[in-house]
């Protein structure tokens, strides 16, 4: 088990961690997406709330943590807003120097789709809406909180968590601004839940062979007393066609062995297979990471709360990156081998690493005095060099990277 110290294994590289405390970040909060790196070297990231007007931003921070800079500063919709505010989800940089991004609310209906520059200058390019007929350039579908993906023919993909029928959307959108649905979840009627998966909150993948892999973290197979179902993985061809590869709590299955609620996207491994995480039961009953073929067949590799304690953590709500080294990373939002310092919380959450089969804690948080190293990560902080968690304490975490030797 690795834990202390200030230096953390992640994603095959190690990091030099520098918090950067409430008291140098005034007005900024709640950092709870992944950050982009920009041409020039610089991390690009948003706010959920904060900043000078109080409704999130977009900033910019230097490798060293050194320098912060408010880009764009979002503001309330009380009297319209027509850039949207609360952007959840993090930022992608695209092959023409620009950023996207979306926001979870806006003036006229519920959520945008944003490009900026890395200068600052923010256009919006589609503002989504709850019914028809949407407000001029507004199409259907709500609340976007998942960040998206340049796919290899330029354009850009990404879901929204609700939309016509209630389950959301799959949608891409040109750089010049054309936002498209792809599909729609829920379109097979009043079925409850699902059959093919509602509530997609994870980012897309595009894989080797051009289609779009994606999870909702609702749908499928019945396993709540709510029928809200227990999630999936789908496969999205770029023209919009959807096939459900896999639904989670295999029916009669007793306390669903291969897990639930996957809230974190997909990574493709160098041997064509997905890997994943469900933030919820298998064997132990706190998630699982799997990996599944192209075609949809799904194995467990780790059951999580198998050891004493949930020292090996617990409840992974965030995706897996492949490393340099050719290995799995990811995080635990509880668990780990400091369960004492996080109040009740069962732990305060891990980074790990998973070969085949075997995982191993590579560190456990809180394990510095005051839980200065952060707790509870909630975001795949690794895939990013960087990364949030959710305890107050700890904001932003600024990486200065270098290659395993």
């Amino acid at each position: 088990m690795g834990s202390g110290g200030g230096h953390l294994a992640c994603a095959g590289v190690h990091h030099a961690l520098q918090f950067l405390r409430p008291e140098r970040l005034p007005g900024r909060q709640q950092p709870y997406a992944v950050l982009a790196q920009g041409a020039d070297g610089n991390f690009y990231g948003t706010t959920e709330g904060g900043g000078p007007n109080g409704w999130g931003t977009v900033f910019q921070i230097t490798p060293s943590g050194s320098e912060l800079t408010i880009l764009h500063s979002f503001s309330s919709c009380d009297s319209g807003c027509p850039n949207g505010n609360y952007p959840e989800a993090g930022l992608v940089l695209a092959t023409n120097g620009n950023f996207y991004g979306t926001t979870f609310e806006s003036g006229n209906g519920l959520g945008t789709v944003f490009t900026m520059t890395p200068g600052g200058k923010l256009t919006t390019l589609s503002e989504l809406c709850e019914e028809g007929p949407c407000p001029e350039g507004g199409v259907w579908g709500q609340q976007p909180v998942a960040p998206l993906i340049q796919a290899t023919n330029g354009d850009l993909y990404g879901t929204t968590q609700t939309g016509p029928n209630g389950g959301g959307t799959v949608f891409k959108i040109t750089p010049a601004g054309t936002l498209t649905i792809l599909y729609t979840f829920c379109s097979q009627g009043s079925q409850d839940p699902c059959p093919s998966g509602s509530t997609p909150v994870a980012p897309l993948v595009q894989a080797a062979n051009g289609d779009l892999y994606g999870t909702t973290e609702l749908g499928g197979n019945a396993c709540d007393p709510a029928d809200q179902g227990c999630g999936t993985v789908f496969r999205i061809t770029p023209s919009g066609n959807l096939t459900t590869l896999h639904r989670f709590c295999r029916s009669g299955a007793v306390n669903c062995p291969d897990g639930k609620y996957p809230t974190a996207g997909l990574a493709q491994g160098s041997d064509g297979n997905f890997y994943g995480t469900t933030s919820a039961f298998g064997p132990g009953e706190a998630g699982t990471v799997f990996k599944m073929t192209a075609t949809g067949e799904l194995t467990t590799l780790y059951s999580f709360c198998s050891q004493p304690n949930c020292a090996d953590g617990s409840e992974p709500v965030a995706g897996l990156v492949v490393g340099t080294d050719g290995n799995f990373y990811g995080t635990t939002v509880y668990g780990g081998v400091n369960n004492t310092s996080c109040n009740s919380a069962p732990g305060c959450g891990t980074v790990f690493k998973i070969t085949p089969g075997v995982l191993t804690t590579v560190y456990s948080f809180c394990s510095q005095p005051g839980c200065a190293d952060g707790s509870f990560p909630s975001e795949g902080s690794c895939k990013a060099l960087m990364g949030a968690s959710t305890e107050p304490r700890a904001t932003v975490v600024s990486a200065l990277a270098r290659s395993l030797a």
